[in-house]
């Protein structure tokens, strides 16, 4: 099976074999030795797992403009080119959390203004801090989270009112 994706200006292609992935970027292959595939669970909210034989785990999540994949250990994240988010998605007034985690920053407060692409939180999962940016110019309607707080992935925990922003 091959698959291809593109991260700003990269092209990635992936190939998977019966024991191996190989991807390869910018004329560039890597190969990395998996063990059998046991079975493949598709997950809601663009997500899914791959269980190999060894009981090994591979997920991967898209949320918005980022790729995460989580294998052995180790968390990888990509962004997406923008032109591949969809603008209906990038309109949705619920930001959810991409992943289960902690909610270790919250500069969202109720009527807060935000320009887009300005943290709105920051959510720790998997040792690493994920920052989760407001999608456009907005002001926080509810904040539904707290700091410290745990979330389950795909937890609402805001909820923006888009600002129109005319052109003069």
């Amino acid at each position: 099976m091959k698959v291809s994706f593109q991260f700003l200006e990269n092209i990635v292609n992936v190939s998977t074999f019966e024991n191996f992935v190989q991807i390869q970027s910018n004329g560039k292959n890597e190969t990395l030795a998996l063990p059998k595939i046991k079975s493949v669970k598709k997950l809601p909210a663009f997500s899914g797992q791959v269980v190999f034989a060894d009981d090994s785990v591979l997920t991967y999540l898209l949320e918005r403009e980022k790729v995460f994949i989580h294998y052995d250990g180790e968390t990888w994240t990509f962004l997406r080119k923008e032109r591949e988010i969809s603008g209906e998605e990038s309109q949705n007034p619920e930001i959810r959390s991409p992943m289960p985690g902690k909610i270790i920053q919250l500069q969202a407060e109720m009527g807060k203004s935000f320009q887009k692409g300005e943290v709105l939180l920051v959510l720790e999962a998997m040792k690493m801090e994920n920052a989760i940016l407001a999608p456009y110019a907005c002001q926080v309607n509810q904040v539904l989270v707290a700091l410290g707080e745990i979330v389950k992935q795909d937890a609402s925990l805001v909820i923006l009112d888009k600002i129109s922003q005319e052109k003069t």
